[in-house]
């Protein structure tokens, strides 16, 4: 889910993770309008989708990182502010579902 600002057009012209005084609006990050806002961005800045896949994969890198950290008792799982730490389990409980799809689903890493 994402928050959207918009525009006096009804369009939107902003998205956030979070909501705020002017971003309360909550909407799926796969609807047709969201998609939309996001290709737009795509042709009127071009490295946009780069720098989008590079986050995508810089974080599966600081996931991977907490989890040898934790491992090895550098760090703890107490040391994270609860947000933090829901956020974490959330995403273990997204990766643990889908582990058993590993070796089915295929990319492209070229």
């Amino acid at each position: 889910m994402v928050f959207v600002t918009r525009n006096s057009q009804q369009k939107i012209i902003a998205l956030y993770s979070e909501s705020g005084a002017n971003h309360d609006e909550e909407m799926n990050i796969n609807s047709d309008e969201v998609i939309a806002f996001l290709k737009n961005l795509e042709s009127t800045t071009p490295n946009y989708l780069d720098l989008l896949q590079s986050d995508l994969e810089f974080i599966r890198v600081i996931d991977d990182l907490i989890e040898v950290l934790l491992k090895k008792n550098i760090i703890t799982i107490t040391d994270f502010p609860k947000p933090v730490l829901a956020k974490m389990m959330t995403r273990r409980g997204i990766r643990d579902q889908l582990s058993p799809l590993t070796g089915i689903i295929q990319t492209d890493h070229t």
